[in-house]
């Protein structure tokens, strides 16, 4: 884990629809001073205002991650695979400035904003990187599913889907945030959904970006994946990549494992709430989680 803070060495854009909204979207990723965090920006509203990625921000946790912006009128959608790219790449500090409601869908996964970040070049920042450790467990759950965290010294995410009677059946994976296994292991894992998730989000008006290029569909035993399948636990592997993104909310990377079984956007909101609601649950801390060669090495780097 990187001892210092770091942020994008570079401007890097994309565009595409949003999923929940259907509607086209410009994002630019900017570079931020040391101390920013991630800031989102609405600069097709009067003012751009911003929006702070906080956790006490997130106004609907349904079926994806909304945030508000504080007595501004300015909301952003679907954010959690773009703060799953920042802490996965270890991006502390950024400017995300969107012409529209929603962040961009892509591939339905988080490698196409993980390639191009990685390309423009991720810097090093004269601020020391804080962590917030996690000192004892704290669970929430909703009666038909869980998530816990208990203290550790890494970010470790272990979770379990089950969707019987379906291809996806029951699966678990466990994710070590560290090195290279974001890129390789989490970030290119797609969205899914079955028919009838589809059919009560086009009831609600949403989910009209939505198609066979950025979403698996399931069907009972039948999976419509566009290339096939990049894992053959990919369904859990993405869940596993929308809470990383979720708990990155945190405003700081986190120290921890957590564990869920039938997890999701709404128990990982809670969850944070619940670290947060008692002092005695966390402390931050610049200390690095683990001592060696690498952290004095990386305290050398040059400075953006």
């Amino acid at each position: 884990m990187r001892a210092i803070e770091h942020t994008v060495a570079r401007p890097v854009s994309y565009h595409d629809l949003g999923l929940f909204t259907g509607e086209p979207v410009a994002m630019t990723i900017h570079p931020a001073s040391a101390g920013t965090g991630i800031v989102l920006v609405r600069t097709d509203l009067p003012g751009s205002p911003e929006v702070p990625a906080q956790w006490g921000r997130v106004t609907d946790a349904r079926r994806r991650t909304m945030m508000l912006g504080a007595g501004n009128g300015a909301s952003i959608w679907t954010v959690e695979h773009l703060l799953a790219a920042f802490a996965g790449l270890g991006i502390d500090n950024a400017r995300v400035e969107l012409n529209g409601r929603e962040v961009p869908i892509l591939d339905g996964s988080a490698a196409g904003l993980v390639g191009p970040l990685e390309e423009a070049g991720v810097v090093a920042q004269d601020r020391l990187r804080s962590w917030i450790r996690v000192r004892r467990p704290v669970r929430v759950d909703n009666g038909s599913g869980s998530v816990q965290m208990e203290p550790a010294e890494a970010f470790v995410v272990r979770g379990t889907i089950d969707y019987p009677g379906t291809a996806i059946g029951r699966q678990s994976y466990e994710f070590t945030l560290e090195g290279s296994r974001f890129r390789d292991e989490l970030a290119p894992a797609r969205t899914f959904c079955t028919p009838e998730d589809a059919e009560t989000l086009l009831s609600q008006g949403l989910g009209l970006g939505g198609n066979p290029g950025n979403v698996i569909q399931v069907d009972g035993m039948r999976v419509d994946a566009r290339g096939g399948l990049r894992y053959p636990d990919e369904f859990i592997r993405h869940k596993v990549l929308d809470c990383v993104g979720d708990l990155y909310l945190a405003g700081a990377p986190l120290l921890g494992r957590v564990t869920f079984v039938r997890g999701g956007h709404e128990l990982n909101r809670r969850l944070l709430t619940e670290i947060f609601s008692e002092p005695a649950n966390w402390e931050r801390s610049t200390c690095p989680p683990a001592s060696g060669a690498w952290a004095q090495a990386e305290t050398r780097i040059a400075v953006a």
